[in-house]
């Protein structure tokens, strides 16, 4: 959107397109074809880029190889928002979990300071218009992932692009494992971000987040840490550790001038991200909640925080596996153990057929989980089991996809409203 605002033609291909992200092309009118095409890409274009899921979804993405035939500018998206996002004075947020929020959370506050910062998140945050913007001020504020740019492309991290002279680092745990199948080579990336943090830069950093400990021995510049209880004020978004996600923006800010009470009063009106937690419907009996989680241990930091606001209520899991991560069997050891607190898992269809001996299949995340998991590859089915459990008791249901979910969730909330 930032691009069509500054006078560009923004078309786009993709797959799978499904809210809040279609509804916000629509309604901002960007054309996006369903699926990818050579003939989508015409000889007068300026600029191709590349989204991180182009050449997973394709290797020999027909798209890909009609910009290089025509000898079209092509680069990843990462490397753009390096080149036209990112500021002289760059704030990047990283780590494994939290840096969403954490980012909407730093924008909000920002923009309520009286600066305009050009801004990147992923996600659609409710206090903003844009998910990505150009702003006016010296600062960017930008949520730094990893992951590298384009798979089988752009081997580079994303944040490699994003020239942090101010970084927010949550934690550096483990992920990816289709992409890093060891712990040190996840971790290479984050030593490599914290490197480039100049001299004259800043890291705040938790105190408690995991592996940071030896990811920060590589800085050269100051740390300051922050434990998660430095903000004590309102928050209007579920689960703690959005408390400790609010005390690392509280931290950055401080750091960097804006005065307390506007803080404080930024983050108490914060309201939050959409499909981060979100409340989708709210009985007396009943409440839907609706979560990005895919890797059991946000999926059980979710649950934590479900618990810590409904604490007397049945919880029950829907999980929709999405993620690549959910469909290789490396991740199944990481099951073990993380779901005490709820009462049921149903897997929905795992949509990808077993073709290779590391796909996982439904049978073995229920072998993972444990007895309170059951696989459930029918929709209507898998409805009314959840029907007929809150029945009649005080109960969360929560839905746990980064995928097109917005039907299924629709047709459950029919049916258990």
């Amino acid at each position: 959107m930032s691009l069509k605002k500054n006078g560009w033609k923004v078309t786009g291909s993709d797959r799978d397109i499904y809210p809040p992200a279609s509804d916000y092309l629509q309604k901002n009118m960007i054309t996006v074809f369903d699926g990818f095409a050579a003939s989508n890409i015409k000889p007068t274009m300026d600029l191709v880029l590349l989204g991180g899921g182009a050449l997973i979804m394709d290797r020999t993405n027909p798209e890909l190889r009609q910009a290089q035939k025509l000898n079209l500018q092509v680069q990843s998206w990462a490397k753009y928002v390096g080149e036209h996002v990112v500021a002289k004075q760059s704030v990047v947020v990283a780590g494994t979990f939290g840096k969403t929020s954490l980012t909407a959370m730093l924008v909000k506050i920002f923009k309520d300071a009286g600066v305009d910062p050009s801004y990147l998140i992923g996600g659609f945050a409710k206090d903003l218009p844009d998910p990505v913007r150009l702003g006016t001020s010296q600062y960017s504020v930008v949520e730094g992932d990893e992951h590298p740019a384009v798979l089988y492309y752009d081997a580079k991290s994303k944040f490699d692009y994003y020239k942090p002279k101010y970084l927010v680092l949550t934690s550096a745990k483990w992920d990816h494992f289709n992409v890093f199948p060891q712990e040190d080579l996840y971790l290479q990336r984050f030593n490599r971000l914290v490197q480039n943090v100049p001299k004259k830069g800043l890291i705040v950093a938790c105190k408690n987040g995991e592996n940071l400990d030896r990811v920060l021995e590589h800085a050269r510049c100051r740390i300051v840490y922050y434990v998660g209880n430095e903000y004590q004020g309102k928050l209007n978004v579920l689960g703690h550790y959005q408390r400790q996600n609010a005390s690392g923006a509280l931290v950055l800010a401080r750091e960097l001038g804006i005065d307390q009470v506007t803080i404080s009063s930024s983050l108490a009106d914060f309201r939050g991200v959409k499909r981060r937690l979100e409340v989708r419907l709210r009985t007396k009996t009943v409440v839907v909640i609706e979560d990005f989680a895919q890797h059991p241990y946000k999926i059980s930091e979710s649950v934590a925080a479900v618990k810590e606001v409904f604490g007397g209520h049945k919880i029950i899991v829907t999980l929709d596996p999405f993620a690549s991560i959910l469909r290789s069997n490396e991740i199944l050891p990481f099951f073990a153990g993380r779901f005490g607190l709820v009462d049921n898992i149903f897997i929905r269809k795992i949509k990808v057929a077993p073709s290779k001996s590391k796909r996982v299949t439904g049978p073995d995340l229920v072998a993972a989980i444990g007895r309170k998991a059951e696989y459930v590859p029918v929709d209507d089915t898998l409805i009314a089991k959840v029907k007929h459990e809150v029945e009649d008791v005080p109960s969360v249901v929560l839905v746990c996809s980064s995928g097109g979910i917005e039907p299924f969730i629709q047709n459950l909330i029919r049916k258990v409203r």
